[in-house]
């Protein structure tokens, strides 16, 4: 006797042994039933549904395939989309939280027999000595300083027109390929003789002037108003993770003259330290970044170190009620973004900015912090402790230290 089903099945199938086939109850394998079915199935081409013979009784219900094939495709789909979207927050995760994954356990990890590069090779020291002189006490690295609230505070005699003038500072390093070693002859300047720790880690990324193989970074108004729209909600991730984005915004709160202010913002591709520091109340905002920048924001101003030097010296320039910068500077005479060596181009980096500061004004600063382990990542970055900070800071007085977060890129204002 043959039984006729359309595509709409029922029931469950029934006595291929002799007992009631449910999803709950013990039966044949689902290799013989799949056998079973196969072997019984007979299928007419046309508009004629399947026909199945029947026995004994048992009533077979196509539902059952069917509807599993039906939820295993949807499994499939939801766990496809699963995979994706694990993908996708992975990667937001490895790029705003770098310096996250790679605190001082990782700075233990990669320790290694770093060395300076051998004697045999050259390297030519005018350029160093040219900055050395202009830039005086300030790159002296071994004077002392006095007891501060979080550490030492340090002073020198700053010329600033000096700094500016000097353009050896602002050189490329012209080679074809980033330095991977610190050379011997700036062994010592680099680790302030051999006081601070020395790890390879390496990065080729030249931005001066003219970048590789990347498109000049564009700045619209409808982009700043979003990010400063996430800002305002504790929710704008910036490049390094919302917790080290709200750890600056908390800084810039306590940090004299960012409201109503024109801004200095050292070190930025993309906007989202100008959108907290608009979020904070600035007037206006000039970015000062190694690469060119457009900006159709109409308060937001951007300029390369060239362009920077040149305003000063021209006068035109301008002083500002305010600085910001957040995790640049320790990146500065490394020669990861294509700018030539130089042992103290983050202190001269700072130093500048205390120069077109105005009286009262303040410097709001982030970069990687472990009070009791100063390294450098060489080219990466430099971490700063009780040894080196104090310098980075020279003449700036210490006014509010903001919470770390997750991160290690802590927050400390500063004041003139």
């Amino acid at each position: 006797m043959l039984i006729q089903f359309n595509m709409h099945f029922t029931n469950i199938a029934e006595g291929i042994v002799g007992n009631r086939l449910r999803n709950d109850d013990e039966g044949p394998s689902f290799d013989v039933l799949n056998r079973f079915v196969k072997s019984k199935f007979t299928h007419i081409h046309g508009n004629t549904p399947f026909k199945i013979p029947m026995y004994r009784g048992a009533k077979i219900d196509m539902s059952l395939y069917a509807c599993t094939f039906k939820r295993i495709a949807k499994v499939s789909v939801y766990i496809f989309l699963v995979l994706i979207a694990w993908k996708c927050l992975g990667n937001i995760y490895t790029k705003t939280n770098f310096y996250e994954k790679n605190q001082v356990l990782d700075y233990m990890d990669r320790k290694s027999n770093f060395r300076p590069t051998s004697s045999t090779e050259t390297f030519d020291l005018s350029p160093i000595e040219l900055i050395r002189q202009d830039c005086g006490e300030l790159c002296d690295t071994d004077r002392p300083g006095t007891p501060g609230p979080f550490f030492d505070h340090m002073t020198a005699k700053i010329n600033c027109n000096a700094l500016f003038t000097n353009e050896y500072i602002d050189r490329e390093h012209g080679q074809k390929k980033a330095p991977k070693e610190i050379p011997k002859v700036l062994w010592n300047e680099f680790t302030m003789n051999n006081r601070l720790e020395v790890v390879s880690y390496y990065f080729d990324e030249h931005s001066l002037g003219k970048r590789k193989h990347i498109s000049v970074p564009v700045w619209t108004e409808s982009e700043i108003n979003g990010l400063i729209s996430k800002a305002k909600k504790g929710r704008l991730v910036g490049n390094y993770g919302v917790n080290n984005t709200n750890a600056l915004r908390d800084g810039l709160k306590h940090a004299p003259g960012v409201k109503n202010g024109r801004v200095l913002v050292i070190g930025s591709v993309k906007p989202w330290a100008e959108a907290c520091v608009l979020e904070a109340g600035a007037r206006e905002i000039v970015t000062l970044e190694y690469g060119k920048i457009v900006s159709h924001i109409p308060n937001v101003k951007t300029m390369v170190p060239y362009e920077f030097r040149m305003a000063y010296l021209n006068k035109t320039l301008g002083e500002f009620d305010a600085v910001v910068t957040f995790s640049s500077v320790e990146h500065s005479g490394l020669g990861r973004y294509g700018d030539a060596l130089n042992p103290w181009g983050d202190i001269i980096a700072v130093a500048r900015g205390w120069c077109v500061t105005k009286e009262g004004g303040s410097l709001t600063i982030g970069v990687e912090y472990n009070n009791n382990q100063d390294y450098i990542r060489f080219n990466a970055d430099r971490c700063y402790g009780k040894i080196r900070y104090p310098y980075l800071a020279t003449n700036w007085k210490q006014f509010y230290r903001g919470y770390s977060g997750k991160g290690i890129q802590r927050v400390h204002v500063f004041t003139k």
